[in-house]
């Protein structure tokens, strides 16, 4: 709760002695929090539903699971506003996802009091605390999956497991719980790429074709060299990565051009997703045909 609630005669108090008094039950212990900012563009405006600056708790639940929520209010400290900014959400769950590999690599350890706070901390965020460590696939890159494996209104496991696998992901590690919370992180990543990230579009054979004249004459002799490359090797995000910075390197063209004439014949802009896992997400089949038709 806001300070404002819990102040002394504020309505965590009269809920208290409600819950005591007509409920028969022991009132939940109080969390304290300062304020939440909510990042508005380059602005962070304190919420207030008297002005309408707000984000209500059951939009969150679509686009990240609740222990994620608990741990934003719970990791910060009581005397500090807490900032809220939808589009970092994929850094806030990677926050996250370290702190539930420290719980299982640390709990029967011996640990100084930062390493306590950060149990307790997990513990407190984490009401159904699972029996080992899940499996766990970056959130930013599950919104990558969980749009390109969208099909018939659901999230194509099939076609999920086989990204996977092109990402050097032992799938054989997904136990059922593991799995439940995959598929849940993809839908919910999706949803929150496509209304507050990044939505992922890949252009068209024709502007793959105006953007590619558009490239320098060593980009497009990287791209005919990379085109080259990627038939006879593995097709796997690590192979894929070693290429891209070989081949760039034996023409003399900087990394950062490289990727950006990648980038140009498939999104049509010069960034995007980690270019070897991309590429690897995206299929042998498709990325040989749009590499090979560019002129």
């Amino acid at each position: 709760m806001g300070k404002d609630h819990a102040a002394a005669g504020g309505s965590y108090d009269t809920g208290k002695l409600i819950a005591k008094e007509v409920f028969n039950y022991e009132p939940p212990f109080k969390v304290v929090y300062e304020w939440i900012q909510l990042k508005i563009g380059d602005k962070a405006v304190p919420m207030s539903s008297s002005k309408g600056v707000v984000f209500a708790v059951k939009d969150w639940t679509d686009i990240a699971h609740p222990e994620i929520l608990r741990f934003l209010i719970l990791r910060s400290k009581p005397s500090k506003h807490i900032d809220f900014d939808l589009k970092k959400i994929p850094d806030l769950v990677d926050e996250y996802d370290r702190l539930e590999a420290f719980y299982f690599d640390n709990k029967d350890k011996e640990l100084d009091e930062e390493g306590k706070e950060k149990i307790r901390i997990y513990e407190i965020s984490t009401p159904k605390i699972p029996d080992k460590k899940p499996f766990v696939i970056p959130y930013r890159f599950c919104s990558i999956i969980g749009q390109l494996a969208y099909k018939n209104n659901d999230i194509d496991m099939n076609k999920v497991f086989e990204i996977l696998k092109r990402n050097n992901y032992n799938i054989e590690e997904i136990d059922d719980f593991s799995l439940r919370k995959l598929k849940d992180r993809l839908i919910m990543a999706r949803n929150w790429a496509l209304k507050y990230g990044e939505k992922l579009i890949i252009i068209d054979e024709e502007e793959a074709k105006r953007q590619y004249k558009e490239l320098s004459d060593k980009q497009k002799e990287f791209l005919k060299e990379l085109y080259k490359g990627l038939k006879e090797v593995n097709f796997d995000a690590l192979t894929i990565h070693e290429l891209i910075y070989d081949v760039a390197k034996k023409i003399g063209l900087s990394p950062r051009d490289a990727f950006q004439a990648c980038y140009l014949i498939l999104l049509g802009k010069k960034y995007g997703p980690r270019l070897g896992a991309f590429l690897a997400s995206l299929g042998k089949e498709f990325v040989l045909k749009r590499f090979g038709e560019l002129e």
